[in-house]
């Protein structure tokens, strides 16, 4: 029987359809410090760029590994930092929103278990245009510190 495009057509439609859709987000350097032994909250920090045609809106966020997950920002009034958590929070396209210390970042509630350098951990962003599974590399507190050259930033 000859292959034709028709008949490759009909193997591989039902493969097209099944397929994950290409996100149009990208998350870039994801981590979090090492909380001291026993810290009932994390932050989150990461990369997000959008290098779609329109805004993604970032809807809520969970994780397997934390009782509950918050997106937040900090506000900076007299040298007093308060943060306060977004209902939403939107990357236009092809630009970019940057999760860092003293700004917008994930508050991580309630570890399942102890959290300690060189671990994983896994989180989930709801989108408008659907999940994105990311990983929280957990990195040493001065590691972060000269990375994002702030390092009075605790939670």
């Amino acid at each position: 029987m000859p292959v034709t495009s028709r008949s490759l057509l009909l193997f591989a439609l039902p493969a097209l359809l099944l397929a994950p859709s290409a996100h149009a987000l990208g998350i870039h350097d994801a981590r979090t410090p090492e909380p001291p032994p026993g810290a009932p909250v994390l932050a989150g920090y990461m990369e997000l760029h959008n290098e779609g045609d329109e805004a993604v809106t970032i809807t809520g966020a969970s994780s397997p590994a934390f009782e509950h997950v918050e997106i937040h920002d900090t506000k900076v009034e007299d040298d007093q930092a308060t943060m306060f958590e977004l209902d939403t929070l939107e990357v236009p396209a092809g630009g970019q929103v940057s999760l860092v210390p003293r700004g917008k970042h994930v508050m991580l509630y309630t570890p399942a278990e102890e959290v300690v350098v060189g671990d994983t951990l896994p989180l989930t962003l709801e989108t408008d245009q659907g999940t994105i599974a990311v990983e929280l590399e957990v990195i040493d507190r001065d590691e972060l510190e000269s990375h994002n050259g702030d390092g009075d930033h605790d939670h």
